[in-house]
């Protein structure tokens, strides 16, 4: 089972800077709210694990394609995508 709260930890290393409170830095109207994570089909663990694995658009890929300074294992990924969904769940 994914661990959200371990999530918060790599959430805060590898996403917070563009992605802080829900934001998005680069793309504002495609946050991490609720709303805006199930218009674009991020709304399940599975689907935001395969955005966070392949990146999209500026938002660059953390899966096993990633260069290795960059890359998060399959637990880390499944983690902070528990992370982001109970986030937003509470309105960050």
């Amino acid at each position: 089972a994914s661990d959200a709260a371990a999530g918060a930890a790599v959430f805060e290393l590898k996403c917070a800077a563009c992605h802080g409170g829900g934001s998005n830095l680069i793309s504002p109207g495609r946050d991490l709210k609720a709303k805006s994570l199930e218009a674009n089909g991020y709304a399940t663990e599975e689907a935001l694990s395969t955005l966070v694995a392949v990146g999209k658009g500026q938002m660059p890929s953390y899966g096993p394609k990633s260069p290795p300074f960059a890359r998060l294992t399959e637990e880390q990924i499944s983690d902070v995508s528990a992370y982001v969904l109970s986030q937003a769940a509470a309105g960050w």
